[in-house]
């Protein structure tokens, strides 16, 4: 899933769905994996919930999963989980809809296609990150969003 979203000739909208979805099965599998430690458990209508049975939202769930390999959510998730919601719901977003101010905040024009590539790195920086503390990697690595620039470091 994650190789799918850096297809050529793939909108942004979908590369930015494929790796939100990717951010969504990795809570998932969280869930259903570490259950008995979690306490995490899937209710007859599909959502998971807590140990007290408090419904586990998709921030909630990926916080707890990326704190298993001692990440925390990145900065920009807000944004992240904004610009889901809006192409998710929307299918698209245009730059005059008022929905792109909610997710990105008063931008100059011509600017919302770099927010939304600079959001889809992000998102990618946090998949490989967690993959990688997920192997047990230790070491430097680049990041989706810098590849070039000096690399990152996993200790």
């Amino acid at each position: 899933m994650l190789v799918t979203t850096d297809l050529p000739g793939t909108s942004i909208e979908a590369q930015i769905m494929t790796a939100v979805q990717c951010l969504e099965s990795i809570g998932s599998y969280f869930a259903l994996g570490e259950a008995t430690r979690t306490g995490i458990q899937e209710n007859k209508k599909g959502f998971f919930v807590d140990k007290d049975n408090n419904n586990l939202a998709f921030e909630a769930l990926l916080d707890q999963t990326l704190a298993d390999v001692d990440m925390s959510l990145p900065p920009g998730f807000e944004t992240m989980k904004r610009l889901r919601n809006a192409i998710v719901h929307r299918g698209f977003i245009r730059e005059s809809d008022r929905v792109a101010t909610y997710i990105f905040g008063s931008r100059p024009p011509g600017t919302m296609f770099k927010a939304m590539v600079d959001t889809f790195e992000q998102i990618q920086d946090t998949i490989r990150e967690f993959v990688l503390r997920l192997l047990g990697y230790q070491g430097q690595y680049f990041r989706y969003s810098s590849a070039r620039g000096a690399p990152s470091v996993i200790t």
